[in-house]
C-alpha cells in the first residue's frame, strides 16, 4: 500500500511518489494515505503481467523500488520486469527491490535451524486475517479475484545471489545485496 514510497519520501522530502499495483484495494490505500500526507505523485491500478503496465510513467526516475512483487512471476517475467523498470530510470538511478529468498544449498541446514529460533515476523494467519477484513469492508474477496497461483512463479525459490544474478541479466552492473535476513533480501543496483 505504498509504504516503500513513503519511506523514501521521509528521507527525500521533495520526492514525488508514483506507484502501480494490480489490487485496487492496496492502490486505494496508497492513494488515501499519500493524499492525507500530501505526497505528490500518482498511483495506478495495473497488472505487471501486462507488458504495457509502465506506459503512464515517464522515464527519468532517480529511484525505482519494487517490494514483494517479483516473486509472484516466473523468472522470465521477473527478469523482463527488471528490464522494464531499468527503462524508467535516469542514468545513475537506483533500483531497490525486496523479495522473499531461499537459502543457498550449502547453508540450508544451519540457516533453517537459526531461522526456526527467530521470532516470526509474518504469519499466514495474519495474512488471512487482513484479507478477511478487507473482504468484509469491500464486499468482495480480492484474493479470489486473483485466481489460482501460477505453478511457474518464483515464490521463495531464488537465493539472494539468484536475485542479484537476475538483476545483472536485466542489465544492471554489479547489483549489491544490502540486507539478507531470515525471510527477505534487499538488493540495490545502479543503472550504468
Amino acid at each position: 500500500p505504498g509504504d516503500a514510497g513513503r519511506a523514501i519520501r521521509r528521507v527525500y522530502k521533495s520526492a514525488t511518489v508514483d506507484g502501480a499495483d494490480r489490487e485496487p484495494f492496496l492502490a486505494s490505500l496508497a492513494i488515501s494515505v499519500n493524499r492525507r500526507e500530501k505526497i505528490p505523485g500518482k498511483i495506478v491500478v495495473r497488472d505487471l503481467e501486462d507488458t504495457g503496465w509502465h506506459k503512464e510513467f515517464a522515464p527519468g526516475y532517480d529511484v525505482v523500488a519494487i517490494v514483494n512483487a517479483l516473486h509472484w512471476f516466473s523468472t522470465a517475467r521477473a527478469g523482463a520486469l527488471l528490464k522494464e523498470a531499468r527503462g524508467l530510470m535516469a542514468e545513475g538511478g537506483v533500483l531497490l527491490f525486496v523479495e522473499p529468498v531461499a537459502t543457498a544449498k550449502p547453508f540450508a541446514a544451519g540457516f533453517e535451524d537459526w531461522k526456526g529460533r527467530q521470532p516470526p515476523r509474518y504469519t499466514h494467519e495474519n495474512w488471512k486475517r487482513l484479507w478477511s477484513r478487507a473482504s468484509t469492508i469491500l464486499g468482495y474477496d480480492p484474493v479470489a479475484l486473483w485466481g489460482p497461483r501460477d505453478d511457474g512463479r518464483i515464490d521463495e525459490d531464488l537465493s539472494a545471489q539468484g536475485w542479484a544474478d537476475l538483476a545483472a541479466k536485466a542489465g544492471f552492473p554489479a547489483p549489491e545485496i544490502l540486507l539478507r535476513d531470515a525471510d527477505e533480501v534487499i538488493i540495490a543496483a545502479v543503472k550504468g
